[in-house]
């Protein structure tokens, strides 16, 4: 830790019931966001795990062990204004879906990723009524404008809340596909996570763990569980 990190200058944290959420206070005093906005969330499960990362802090903050109150921090922020750029971000890793990019060879590699991954493009098809193109090779290729448009649609029905978890899903998945799979109950958060790394699990059965790789997968895996949680804030979204 830094020496210059600001230091725990509360004792008691408590959560408090307010008309438009729940609020963080600090020894009595009401906790702010680095923006100046009042620290209040629409979801009591949020305010527990913000409470007892407050709790839980030393004598010195340390943010990276906040995770919930960070995110909490950029949604209320930032999420507003810049939901419009977030949005076409996401987009763009439609064009380049995990899912949509197939090897060519080994056979058993292609068999593999046909085994773990036409299921689910099947399933967006027939529930989301939406249509992705498949390309076995590196060379990069666009889906359908329509294809794009049917999903920008369904980003902007998330809250704020639920489209900051949305927003580091896909990239921590690599996969838009995979991340409406996780939104709308195609499986559960082991169940797509696994299906985000059937390249590596491919290649481990082949030649062994690689521990160096497994710590970052690991990190990368609770970071995956906090998105989780707050793309759950809105419940489970059911198609039509």
């Amino acid at each position: 830790m830094n020496e210059w990190a600001a230091r725990k200058f509360w004792e008691d944290v408590r959560i408090s019931k307010l008309s438009e959420g729940f609020g963080i206070r600090l020894d009595g005093k009401f906790a702010m966001t680095p923006g100046k906005n009042p620290l209040i969330v629409p979801h009591f499960s949020l305010a527990e795990k913000i409470c007892v990362e407050f709790q839980d802090q030393g004598q010195k903050i340390d943010p990276t062990a906040m995770p919930f109150t960070r995110r909490t921090n950029t949604t209320i922020d930032r999420i507003g204004d810049t939901r419009g750029e977030i949005v076409n971000s996401l987009l763009n890793y439609g064009h380049t879906d995990l899912v949509s990019y197939r090897a060519t060879s080994p056979s058993d590699l292609v068999k593999w990723q046909s085994d773990h991954w036409d299921p689910v493009i099947t399933w967006l098809e027939k529930e989301l009524t939406i249509r992705m193109k498949i390309n076995h090779g590196i060379i990069p290729f666009d889906q359908e404008s329509q294809t794009i448009d049917a999903f920008a649609v369904k980003i902007e029905t998330l809250d704020n809340f639920s489209l900051c978890g949305f927003s580091e899903l896909v990239p921590l998945l690599g996969s838009l596909v995979l991340s409406f799979a996780y939104l709308y109950g195609f499986g559960n958060k082991d169940q797509i996570w696994r299906l985000s790394r059937i390249d590596e699990e491919w290649q481990e059965k082949k030649w062994g763990e690689d521990e160096q790789a497994q710590q970052v997968a690991q990190s990368h895996y609770e970071d995956f569980l906090v998105a989780c949680f707050f793309v759950d804030l809105s419940g489970k979204i059911k198609s039509d």
